[in-house]
């Protein structure tokens, strides 16, 4: 499947609204990076719906960013787990915990640790934000 499919699906099991507030006008977030994952990147299970300020704005805490001893970094795969998990929109939950089944059923065909949910270290700034 090419990326531009595989950002569709991913999108499609939330109705194509993002998975924190529930609105329309949407990006498609890796949940293992693709950059890092290239295995991962076209697989639709590893795609969420996200308004762009959840998803990736620079400087800002968010799904792709967090701040390590005043330095921005990619979040880790065990805090983003835990927004999947515990700060998304309660009906989209059983989709999400699907779709994380099955990247740990990939993970475990590629040798790839799959972490156990961390809470964020800037949970507050994220609930700040606006999310669930």
């Amino acid at each position: 499947m090419n990326r531009g499919s595989a950002i569709f699906y991913g999108k499609m099991a939330t109705d194509n609204r993002c998975i924190f507030t529930g609105t329309t006008g949407i990006d498609g977030a890796h949940f293992f990076p693709a950059g890092d994952f290239e295995k991962f990147a076209d697989i639709p299970e590893n795609i969420f719906g996200m308004r762009r300020d959840h998803h990736s704005v620079p400087q800002t805490p968010c799904f792709d960013w967090t701040q390590r001893d005043g330095v921005w970094v990619v979040r880790p795969i065990a805090e983003r787990r835990y927004m999947l998990e515990h700060m998304s929109l309660e009906d989209f939950r059983p989709a999400i915990r699907n779709k994380i089944r099955i990247m740990g059923l990939y993970c475990e065909k590629y040798g790839v640790e799959f972490p156990e949910g961390e809470r964020p270290t800037d949970y507050e700034a994220l609930m700040l934000q606006g999310r669930q």
